[in-house]
C-alpha cells in the first residue's frame, strides 16, 4: 500500500471539523424552532418511546427490568411485566445512550435531551463520513485541496437534506440511532485499511467490536453491515492467509454480533408473547396483509425520496448503487478465474491482482478502483439490503431512508471522481502534474457548485416535515404525571393516554382511559385491589359532564392548576357511592 503523509491528513481532518462544525451550527440554527418539541403526528411518537423506555430504565433501573422496554411503569393496574406490555421487536440499545447521560445528568430524559443527543449525533455522523471520504480520496492520490472541498460537500449534503434535518434532530428510536454507530464504523474501516497491516490492528479491533456490539443491539441494519464487511475483508486478503487465520479473525469479527444477537434472544426467550415473529413477517411482506409492498417503488423512489432530498437524489442514488455493483462483480470475477487458474494458491488474491499488475499503465488503475470499491459497498449494499428485505417497514416509514443520505452524500463525489481516476490512469494524465491538477479542481469545482445550488433549492422544504404543534399533550400529561402515583387509576371525560401512545405516554407516565360513564369506570375497577383510587382528569373544569359531576362532588378535590383539576377517590368509597 502506498503511503500517505500523516501531518497533511491530520491537518485536513482538523479543518473538516471546524467547516463541518460550522455548518452544523447554521444547520441546528436553522430548525432551532422545533428543537424541544414533541408532536403528535409524523412518527414523533418514536421520540416518544425513546423517553418512555429510558424513563422507566432511569426510575426502576435497567438490571431490575432485563433491559426490556416496558410501555407502561409499575402501578395498581399493571404490577406484573405482563401486564406493563414489552416492546420486544428491536433490541434496547437505542435507549442505552440516552439512560447514560439521564444518570450521568441525575435528570430524567426529555425531549430536550433525546433531541440533543439526536443533534450530537447528527454532528458526528456528518464529520465521520466526511473524514472516511477524505481518507479515500487521498489513497486514491486525488488532489489535497480537492479532497478537503469534496468532504465539505459530504457534510452538507448529510447536514441540509430535509430528511435528515428532521428525523436527526426531532425522531429517535433504531432507524436514527444506528446511524452514529454504521457512520463510526465506516470511518474506522476507512482509516484501519489506511495503516493496515500495522502495530495498531488490534485497537481498530477493539474499537470495531464495541461498535459491533452496540449496533446490532441498537438495529438489524448492522447484521447486513456486519455481513458486508465480512465479505469486503474476505475478498481484500484481511482474514488471514491460513486456514487457522482465517477462523480466528473470523470468530473475532463475528462474536460481538452473535454475543448481541443472543442478549436479545434471550430477552425474547423471556417474553410470553409472539409479536416479534408477527411483525417481523409483517415487515419483510412475507405475511403483509396490508399491502404496503405493492406501493413499495410509488412510496420509497417517488414519494420519500423527493420529500426527503430533492429530484436529482434517486439518479444520484441509483448511480452510486450501480458503480459499487459494478466494480465489486468486477473484481469478484478477477479473484474467482485466478483461482479457478490456481495461480499462487498461498496468495491473497485481492494482492495477487495489484501485483500482477505492478509496473504497467493498470497497476494505479486497479488499485484505486479497489480502493473505491471497497469504500463504496460498505456504505451502498447494506442500506439496499435492508431497505429491500423489509419492504413492508420501507413503505410505511418515510424514516427508513434516512440512511440513504450516506450515498447520496458520498456519491455525489464519487461518481465523478472515479471517472477522472480511471482516464488519469489509462492516458497517463498523472504524469502531467500541471494537467492533472487543473483537471482534478474543475471537478472539485463542479462538485461543489452542483451539490451547493442544489442543497440552497431543497433545503427550504424542510419546513414541510415537521408536524403542527400539540403543546397541550405535555401540559395535561406532567400535570398527571406530577398527581398520580402508583396506587392511582386514571380516567378522563375529555382525554385520553393508550398505552401505544408514546408521545403522551412519555409526559404522563399513566394510562388516561377515556369514559363516558361512571359505568365504564366501575367496569375498569372491578378486578383491581381495594388499595386502588378512583382518579379522574378534567382538561377543563368548566365543562365538567353532567355524569360526572356526583363523582366531583363526592371525591375530593386533589390538586387544580389553571382549568385543569384532579380529583380522587378510593375504590371502596366510589363502589359504596
Amino acid at each position: 500500500m502506498r503511503k500517505v503523509i500523516r501531518r497533511p491528513v491530520i491537518f485536513g481532518l482538523i479543518i473538516i471539523f471546524i467547516a463541518t462544525f460550522s455548518m452544523f451550527c447554521v444547520s441546528a440554527k436553522i430548525r432551532s424552532n422545533q428543537f424541544g418539541k414533541l408532536n403528535l403526528e409524523h412518527h414523533n411518537h418514536l421520540t416518544g418511546s425513546t423517553i418512555l423506555f429510558a424513563t422507566h430504565w432511569y426510575n426502576e433501573n435497567p438490571l431490575s427490568l432485563g433491559f426490556k422496554m416496558y410501555y407502561l411503569g409499575k402501578s395498581v393496574d399493571s404490577p406484573t411485566p405482563d401486564k406493563r406490555f414489552v416492546y420486544d421487536t428491536y433490541p434496547p440499545g437505542t435507549i442505552i445512550p440516552i439512560y447514560l447521560i439521564s444518570v450521568i445528568a441525575h435528570t430524567p430524559p426529555s425531549p430536550a435531551m433525546v433531541m440533543g443527543y439526536n443533534l450530537f449525533s447528527h454532528f458526528w455522523i456528518s464529520f465521520l463520513l466526511a473524514c472516511a471520504l477524505f481518507l479515500t480520496l487521498r489513497r486514491i492520490r486525488f488532489a489535497y485541496i480537492g479532497s478537503i472541498l469534496s468532504a465539505f460537500v459530504t457534510s452538507a449534503i448529510i447536514l441540509f437534506m430535509p430528511e435528515t434535518m428532521y428525523y436527526l434532530q426531532n425522531v429517535f428510536f433504531s432507524d436514527q440511532a444506528v446511524l452514529l454507530p454504521f457512520a463510526a464504523l465506516i470511518f474506522l474501516e476507512a482509516a484501519r485499511d489506511l495503516v493496515y497491516p500495522s502495530k495498531f490492528k488490534r485497537t481498530f479491533d477493539i474499537l470495531q467490536w464495541s461498535i459491533i456490539f452496540f449496533g446490532v443491539l441498537t438495529d438489524w441494519l448492522f447484521a447486513f453491515i456486519c455481513v458486508v464487511l465480512f465479505i469486503k475483508r474476505l475478498i481484500n486478503g484481511q482474514l488471514g492467509k491460513t486456514f487457522k487465520a482465517f477462523v480466528c479473525n473470523t470468530f473475532d469479527l463475528a462474536f460481538p454480533a452473535f454475543a448481541a444477537v443472543a442478549f436479545y434472544a434471550a430477552q425474547l426467550l423471556t417474553n410470553s408473547s409472539d409479536r416479534f415473529m408477527k411483525v417481523f413477517l409483517e415487515r419483510t411482506g412475507i405475511d403483509d396483509k396490508s399491502g404496503w409492498i405493492n406501493w413499495f417503488d410509488t412510496m420509497v423512489w417517488d414519494r420519500y425520496m423527493k420529500a426527503g432530498y430533492g429530484p436529482w437524489a434517486n439518479v444520484i442514488i441509483w448511480g452510486t448503487f450501480y458503480l459499487a455493483a459494478g466494480l465489486f462483480l468486477c473484481f469478484l470475477a478477477v479473484l474467482l478465474i485466478r483461482r479457478f487458474r490456481k495461480k499462487r494458491d498461498e496468495k491473497n488474491e485481492a494482492e495477487e491482482t495489484m501485483a500482477s499488475a505492478k509496473n504497467t499503465d493498470r497497476s494505479h488503475t486497479i488499485e484505486n478502483l479497489m480502493i473505491i470499491s471497497n469504500f463504496l459497498m460498505l456504505i451502498v449494499f447494506p442500506c439496499f439490503m435492508q431497505l429491500y428485505a423489509f419492504k413492508n417497514h420501507s413503505a410505511i416509514h418515510d424514516f427508513s431512508i434516512a440512511k440513504l443520505s450516506f450515498i447520496l452524500s458520498t456519491g455525489w463525489i464519487i461518481l465523478p471522481v472515479t471517472l477522472y481516476a480511471i482516464l488519469r490512469d489509462i492516458s497517463k494524465l498523472g504524469n502531467k502534474t500541471i494537467l492533472n491538477a487543473v483537471v482534478a479542481y474543475a471537478i472539485t469545482v463542479a462538485v461543489v457548485y452542483s451539490a451547493s445550488t442544489y442543497i440552497h433549492s431543497v433545503t427550504p422544504t424542510y419546513k414541510a416535515m415537521y408536524p403542527p404543534s400539540t403543546p397541550e399533550v405535555e401540559t395535561y400529561g406532567t400535570f398527571v404525571r406530577d398527581n398520580t402515583g402508583y396506587f392511582d387509576v386514571v380516567f378522563s371525560p375529555d382525554f385520553s393516554v393508550a398505552s401505544e401512545q408514546h408521545s403522551k405516554l412519555c409526559w404522563s407516565l399513566k394510562q388516561v382511559r377515556q369514559v363516558a360513564s361512571l359505568a365504564d369506570i366501575s367496569g375498569t375497577m372491578a378486578p383491581l385491589p381495594s388499595s386502588a383510587t378512583v382518579t379522574i382528569f378534567i382538561a377543563d373544569k368548566n365543562n365538567i359532564p353532567g355524569w360526572l359531576q356526583q363523582f366531583a362532588n363526592n371525591a375530593f378535590l386533589y390538586n387544580q392548576k389553571g382549568n385543569m383539576c384532579i380529583y380522587k377517590i378510593p375504590k371502596p368509597q366510589f363502589i359504596t357511592r
